[in-house]
């Protein structure tokens, strides 16, 4: 059962998509810094951001970060 999303008022709205399962497009985002990250494919590019990988399985782009991102910086 997928999870819904709650107003304040407590009235169920739309279904909250799920963040942990592996099912869907992901992308893959990278910063100015070379930092990436994993991002569910329905959800807005956040500011300071790109499009690194297009969408893809949640492995595939997981493979993309491991050959892209060899050195880990600090935040």
């Amino acid at each position: 059962m997928m999870p819904t999303s709650t107003s304040l008022n407590g009235v169920a709205t739309s279904p909250a998509p799920a963040l942990d399962g592996a099912a869907g497009d992901w992308l893959v985002l990278a910063n100015e810094r070379g930092q990436y990250s994993i991002w569910p494919g329905f959800a807005e590019v956040p500011a300071g951001w790109t499009v690194s990988r297009a969408a893809a399985s949640r492995e595939e782009c997981t493979a993309h970060v491991e050959r892209m991102w060899t050195t880990l910086s600090a935040a």
